[in-house]
């Protein structure tokens, strides 16, 4: 706070007659120069981000004194402004922002600009080592035989994938390292070979697949995955969206979510 650095303790029993305290300026301590001596019985003007003066424990902000300048020898302080200055008052201790021993950034934080800066804070420079562990890949699969991607002619009966463009932003998000898209259509055989294909070749951490679990005649992802993998196939109390799934798919993961989501 760009103010004056005092001694609480000479705020206390030292107004004149009209219950003002009149104190010289002995100084400046400006960001970034090492901490002085306050000398007893004065005020040291101190600028925002400014180490506080060795022996100050406050400060009192420029527009609560008299006059409100820093282009002056002396300032006055009203009985009711040094009443609200205690030990501490407008002054961040050393260490506040992180303590020594305590955790900056816990596991799992995602490295975007906010924990970037957090690292520089605390003088990790390139030279620095912080281990961290790559994103998943992700496989998200979608479609259906009415599903088609933007840009296509608008057939009857048929509608835009929503869902894929919608889960891969997510993901991405959430600190996916890679993102593969794979569109099916309603046929097993097809959805079959196509999902081992696209297994084999991206090799993801884990696989989102949206749509094709419900009770319909060509529910193709639960039809198929129920006869290849390790699966849970149930309902969840939400609706829309009930129908979800999860297991493996040999060793890869997969979660299952409805077509509405």
């Amino acid at each position: 706070m760009d103010g004056f650095a005092v001694r609480t303790s000479e705020l206390r029993g030292t107004a004149d007659g009209n219950g003002n305290i009149s104190l010289p300026v002995s100084g400046t301590q400006a960001a970034g120069a090492a901490p002085t001596e306050l000398p007893h019985g004065t005020a040291m003007a101190v600028m925002t981000g400014a180490a506080l003066p060795t022996g100050a424990d406050a400060v009192i902000p420029v527009e609560r004194v008299t006059p409100s300048s820093f282009d002056t020898d002396r300032v006055t302080i009203t009985a009711e402004t040094a009443a609200g200055i205690d030990p501490g008052t407008f002054v961040r201790a050393e260490g506040s922002d992180v303590e020594r021993g305590s955790v900056a950034l816990p596991s799992g934080t995602v490295l975007g600009p906010t924990a970037l800066g957090a690292c520089a804070a605390l003088g990790l420079d390139g030279t620095a080592t912080v281990t961290v562990r790559r994103g998943p890949s992700v496989l998200v699969v979608t479609g259906g035989d009415e599903v088609l991607a933007a840009g296509q002619p608008l057939r009857p009966g048929a509608i835009y994938d929503a869902n894929g463009p919608l889960l891969v932003s997510w993901l991405e998000e959430a600190g996916a390292h890679s993102v593969t898209t794979l569109s099916v259509t309603d046929d097993p055989d097809e959805f079959s070979r196509r999902l081992r294909e696209a297994v084999d070749g991206a090799a993801p951490q884990l696989i989102v697949t949206s749509g094709g679990i419900s009770a319909g005649a060509f529910e193709v992802v639960r039809v198929t995955l129920e006869r290849e993998a390790q699966m849970w196939f149930g309902h969840v109390a939400m609706q829309p969206g009930g129908p979800q799934g999860c297991g493996h798919y040999g060793e890869v993961p997969v979660i299952c979510l409805p077509g509405n989501l």
